[in-house]
């Protein structure tokens, strides 16, 4: 599976794409947040993730805020999640 999370002007993107059945074919996936709708990043990190220095990375967007089970967008096995949590936090407080 590869996964790509960048940060543009105005929204938050995850691009997934994985292996189907077929050897040489890939489903793609994309979400989309847009940053003044998200109201909560969390960095969060199992003790199996601490042993490898790997974190996962929730963001939550104003129709899911205060209930922590469910989240927009997930990302889990990152090594930076605290930079990647700071630079959109960042982002967010330039779209207030």
């Amino acid at each position: 599976m590869q996964k790509k999370l960048y940060v543009s002007n105005d929204e938050l993107v995850l691009e997934l794409s994985f292996p189907t059945l077929f050897i040489f074919m890939y489903n793609k996936e994309t979400k989309r947040i847009l940053l003044d709708q998200v109201v909560d990043v969390l960095v969060t990190q199992t003790w199996l993730q601490k042993k490898y220095g790997l974190y996962n990375l929730v963001v939550k967007n104003s129709s899911h805020f205060g209930d922590y089970r469910t989240s927009d967008l997930e990302v889990s096995g990152i090594t930076n999640a605290n930079e990647i949590a700071k630079i959109i936090l960042s982002k967010t407080k330039e779209k207030l």
